[in-house]
């Protein structure tokens, strides 16, 4: 009875220190967090708080999502490849298509006004979490990731910053003209979130977490802004 139980305290042990050493992973073991800065412009925010911790490295959620972007990353076919890459270079690219069939410029001097506005934010942000890309953490479950590697996953994964970029040219295009069909528009911004995720570079929750950032500093933050400049 005594050796089971020990047995049992043993292989929790053995599981605790086993969590507490994929927990220290992080993307970048560099960071400091006193020396992340951001734009004075937000520095009244409170830009720690926006979102929540992304899963731990050790949860069922972070394992589950490990498992699914490896079973995107095994399927992938030529035709995810050449949206890998279009998302990679540029995800704007994927609206244009849908601005040109309705007569429609996209507002280029505008979004990049604003983006520039935020960008260094969502670095702090990807900064401040430092969560590991998806292909650090796959060794550690044993699970098959075949990430593309190009020049765009150079910071932390947590938030996505394409999916950011892509849902906040999303909310100036609808903001300036009712025209477009809403959902034409969001599909962009989910084929750039997916393109990140079967490239192996992001975690779903990487994905939302940047839908709800731009969702959080949009209306509060950015939308005056845009008034401004329009």
């Amino acid at each position: 009875m005594l050796s089971s139980y020990y047995n049992f305290l043993s292989k929790v042990n053995s599981q605790l220190d086993t969590n507490l050493k994929i927990n220290r992973i992080k993307y970048d073991s560099n960071i400091v967090l006193e020396d992340i800065k951001i734009d004075k412009d937000f520095e009244n925010l409170d830009w720690k708080n926006l979102l929540s911790n992304p899963p731990k490295n050790s949860s069922s959620k972070t394992i589950l999502e490990l498992k699914e972007i490896s079973k995107l990353t095994n399927n992938r076919t030529k035709d995810d490849e050449k949206l890998i890459y279009l998302v990679d270079k540029e995800p704007l690219d994927l609206f244009y298509p849908i601005l040109k069939k309705y007569d429609v410029i996209f507002p280029d001097k505008l979004f990049k006004t604003i983006y520039n506005h935020i960008e260094n934010l969502v670095i702090a942000t990807k900064q401040y979490y430092n969560r590991p890309r998806p292909y650090q953490l796959a060794d550690f479950y044993n699970i098959d990731i075949k990430h593309l590697t190009t020049k765009t996953h150079d910071t932390a994964s947590y938030p996505s910053g394409h999916t950011a970029y892509a849902y906040l040219a999303y909310y100036i295009i609808v903001t300036i003209n009712n025209d477009i069909p809403k959902i034409d528009l969001y599909d962009c911004v989910y084929k750039t979130g997916r393109a990140r995720m079967i490239q192996g570079i992001h975690y779903q929750s990487d994905i939302d977490a940047a839908l709800l950032l731009i969702d959080k500093l949009y209306p509060e933050y950015l939308l005056d802004k845009i008034g401004e400049l329009l």
